[in-house]
């Protein structure tokens, strides 16, 4: 937390710096001219308001995506933004959606809690089941895999609520009821 707390005061300090020698360049570079104005949008400590240079978009149902609730977000290598709702899982391309709901080529349920992406481009998701789907995202091709332990199926109740990749043959994940698993793909 120190270190976090230190970088980001030093980042500060550098904005405050920058800031200064920007107007100290500027007002000798003026001398002759009209005085440099303060920006407009400087607070008290004569930071520049970061507001101006934020933009939010927002995207919902209008914009193509299945359902407004947002429960996960991931990033492939391609740059494709994949977006878990609880009405399917969406691929954003930077301009449109692509959906993909519950189906016998789809997810195994459109409820989606937790995704993971490991290093062989494939999306693990876990949704209200007692099983995991697959994306192979260089095919685009959905698979389903029952989740066992110790050779005992999930209990219907039980979910995936977080994955993490652990390496290229090993996730993790943390279940509502049976703990954490270490599942070998």
């Amino acid at each position: 937390m120190r270190l976090f707390i230190t970088i980001v005061s030093s980042f500060w300090v550098s904005l405050a710096l920058l800031a200064s020698a920007q107007r100290s360049s500027a007002l000798s570079e003026n001398s002759a001219s009209a005085p440099v104005q303060a920006p407009q949008s400087a607070d008290a400590t004569g930071f520049p308001a970061m507001v101006e240079t934020v933009r939010f978009r927002s995207f919902g149902q209008n914009s193509g995506l299945p359902q407004a609730t947002v429960s996960k977000m991931v990033q492939d290598r391609a740059g494709f933004m994949w977006f878990g709702t609880q009405a399917g899982l969406s691929r954003f391309d930077g301009y449109r959606f692509q959906n993909f709901v519950r189906g016998p080529n789809g997810l195994a349920d459109n409820y989606v809690i937790a995704m993971a992406l490991d290093g062989l481009d494939q999306l693990w998701i876990s949704t209200q089941g007692t099983v995991l789907t697959v994306l192979d995202l260089t095919t685009e091709r959905f698979s389903q895999i029952p989740i066992k332990i110790n050779g005992q199926p999930f209990f219907g109740d039980d979910l995936v609520s977080s994955m993490l990749v652990v390496n290229a043959n090993q996730l993790l994940l943390s279940t509502r009821r049976s703990g954490t698993v270490l599942l070998d793909t």
